[in-house]
């Protein structure tokens, strides 16, 4: 890789990429008039494997350097039968015992963790995303499909301080809140994302269907006592798009 810029000089350590399986490290030398910049990239790991589908991964670092990965995982339903099929049956084309389930897994620099279940299996969720609070919890949030609406909805991880599993490959320790359904209006809410302010808030923004119209909507979550990861309380949704 190549940059035409003059007198420069900067450097990024360490970036996660994508389902968070790879690392780069990206420095850049002083140059003059042009340079070159080596990128090294660890082989990949696999992370999940069959008979389930993973997709959609989003990553967090918290302060201590720990990267959580959250993802979704599909279990394929009963296979569709073909036979029956050319024999006019379709009863095999209807889905059963599929579904989505939401998994955490945790990467302390070595090693990941075996996932956790942040939802039940048998679910239809879409894109979760994933955040860390300023005393270090980690949120999840997601949209799912509730009796035909898709809301948003929200989980917290609270890992246990100073408690390391005995073996590497074990999922991480901590207690879980209650799941929390973020909105409850008509109408479709979806492509949620997460962040975290200076002040340690986490803010999720999402996009909505009022009214015939499409909107950006943000909600914040108080992180100020501890009893409330067990009883989240969030912000009303205020609508940004205008």
């Amino acid at each position: 890789m190549r940059t035409q810029q003059k007198r420069c000089r900067f450097g990024i350590p360490q970036v996660a990429l994508s389902a968070a399986t790879l690392s780069a490290i990206l420095a850049v030398q002083p140059c003059a008039a042009a340079s070159q910049a080596d990128v090294r990239i660890s082989s990949p790991t696999r992370l999940t494997g069959p008979p389930t589908e993973d997709d959609y991964p989003a990553a967090a670092m918290a302060p201590d350097g720990t990267l959580w990965l959250v993802y979704v995982e599909y279990q394929r339903g009963s296979p569709i039968d073909m036979k029956a099929v050319r024999a006019r049956s379709f009863d095999s084309l209807v889905p059963r015992g599929n579904g989505d389930r939401i998994r955490l897994m945790r990467f302390d620099g070595s090693n990941w963790s075996r996932p956790l279940d942040v939802t039940d299996a048998g679910l239809d969720v879409w894109r979760p995303t994933v955040a860390i609070t300023g005393r270090g919890d980690v949120l999840v949030a997601w949209a799912q499909n509730l009796g035909g609406d898709w809301e948003i909805c929200c989980r917290v991880f609270t890992p246990t301080s100073g408690k390391k599993p005995s073996r590497t490959d074990e999922p991480p320790r901590g207690l879980w809140s209650r799941v929390v359904r973020v909105t409850r209006s008509a109408g479709s809410d979806f492509h949620v994302v997460a962040a975290t302010d200076a002040d340690g808030k986490v803010w999720l923004a999402w996009q909505s269907w009022r009214g015939n119209n499409f909107d950006i909507l943000v909600a914040s979550r108080c992180t100020a006592a501890p009893r409330e990861y067990h009883d989240p309380r969030w912000a009303d949704p205020q609508d940004e798009s205008k």
